[in-house]
Formats: C-alpha cells, sequence, structure tokens
C-alpha cells in the first residue's frame, strides 16, 4: 500500500511538471495563486508587489532591460526628436546615462505611473537629470490592431502635449503592443494592474526599481540613484 501511495504521488508530481511547462510565468501564477491573484496581490499590497530598491544595484547583479521588443514613439523630446516609426525600446537607453521609466500596462494604472515620472522631474528642476521615459503597454487583441490601436496612440499623444504644453514635461512616451509576456517575465512582472518604475543605465541594465504609487521618500531615494548614474556611477 506504501508503495502504491509513492507511486500514485510521483505521478501527480510529474502530471503537475507536464501541465505547468506549457505556460509562461503568469499562468503558473494564476495555476498556484487562483485565477484572480492580480487582483488579490493589488487589494494585500496596494500595488507595491515588490519592495522599492533603496540603493543602486551592482552592475554586476543588474538584469539588462529586455531588448528586442519594439514599441511606437509617440512624441518628439530633446533627446529623442524623432517621433516616426518603431524603436527597440533598449535601443532608447543607449549612450543617455540613465534613464527613469514609468510602465504600466492598465490605463487605471497611469495615475501611479506619473508620481514616478512627473515626480522625478518636479524634484529636479534645474539640475542636471535622468531621461524620462513612459511606457505604455497593450496586450490585449482588440486593442493591438486597427482602427483601437491607431485610437490608443492618438490619446496618448495628445495627453502628452496637453502635460507638454501646461506643466513643461520632458517624457518621452513610448506604446508596445502585442505579446508581452517574455518582456514581462524578463522585468520579474507578475502583475499587470499595477504600475513600475525601473532605472536603467546607459548600458542597458536596470539599476533600480519601484512599483505602485510613488511616495515622497522613495521620489527623494530615485533621484539620489539617478544622480550617481548621471554622474557617470
Amino acid at each position: 500500500m506504501q508503495s502504491l501511495g509513492l507511486v500514485r504521488s510521483v505521478g501527480l508530481r510529474r502530471w503537475s511538471l507536464t501541465l505547468t511547462r506549457g505556460f509562461d510565468h503568469l499562468e503558473r501564477k494564476r495555476l498556484q495563486k487562483g485565477y484572480f491573484f492580480e487582483l488579490n496581490e493589488m487589494r494585500d499590497t496596494g500595488g507595491k508587489v515588490f519592495p522599492c530598491s533603496t540603493s543602486l544595484i551592482s552592475p554586476e547583479e543588474a538584469a539588462d532591460f529586455p531588448r528586442n521588443t519594439q514599441a511606437h514613439q509617440i512624441n518628439a523630446t530633446a533627446s529623442s526628436p524623432s517621433s516616426k516609426g518603431l524603436v527597440d525600446i533598449a535601443d532608447v537607453f543607449t549612450g543617455r546615462g540613465a534613464s527613469v521609466v514609468g510602465l504600466y500596462f492598465r490605463e487605471n494604472a497611469k495615475q501611479n505611473v506619473l508620481s514616478w515620472t512627473e515626480g522625478y522631474e518636479n524634484s529636479t528642476k534645474g539640475e542636471a537629470r535622468a531621461q524620462v521615459v513612459e511606457l505604455c503597454c497593450v496586450e490585449s487583441l482588440l486593442f493591438r490592431a486597427g482602427p483601437l490601436k491607431s485610437l490608443i496612440q492618438r490619446g496618448l499623444a495628445q495627453d502628452m502635449a496637453k502635460r507638454e504644453k501646461e506643466r513643461g514635461v520632458e517624457i518621452l512616451c513610448l506604446a508596445a503592443f502585442g505579446n508581452l509576456r517574455e518582456f514581462q517575465r524578463l522585468l520579474d512582472i507578475s502583475n499587470r494592474l499595477t504600475s513600475y518604475c525601473f532605472l536603467v543605465d546607459s548600458a542597458g541594465r536596470v539599476r533600480w526599481r519601484g512599483s505602485g504609487a510613488a511616495t515622497e521618500g522613495e521620489i527623494a531615494n530615485l533621484r539620489q540613484a539617478a544622480a550617481a548614474l548621471v554622474a557617470g556611477g
């Protein structure tokens, strides 16, 4: 009887491994934590799905920002004057010293992204500062093609133009459409309902990160980390 139980246990483990091999990291989390784990995690953490970095991650330990993910450049800035065609997101950071990247998947997370991007800009007025980027990620099949895709791009462009005029922001806006699961996995993003902030160095490495809505202390922390990279740290 014991041997039969052992065989059943091993068989179940093998079946479980076989079942999960065909799923990406988000589907595995759904299997492990339940289909609504993103909503539950938002409720439990308030959007702070991982702790904000307290200092720069060393170059040796830092992960690369994912390459080979394309995005539409929505607006033109002094550092990126062209706003036509697709760009590899990682190329936007090359040679920039440092880039503060606010990233979101859902429209209701955008306000929290602004707490990072505009919060950083407002705290560094008159100073040498990092490039600031906002990345809107769209995975839905309904919205990533045809007229709705154009509508999203136009809405982002109009919103950015309004912010540039009224608040004087200098933020590069990008929009990525498509299956972004591998992109999320490489950035350790498993909850698409919250917002994220990454500090990327000139070599394309993620040296600092935060999630949810930024606090004053986190903006001060980000400002200090970015200043070190801008100064060549």
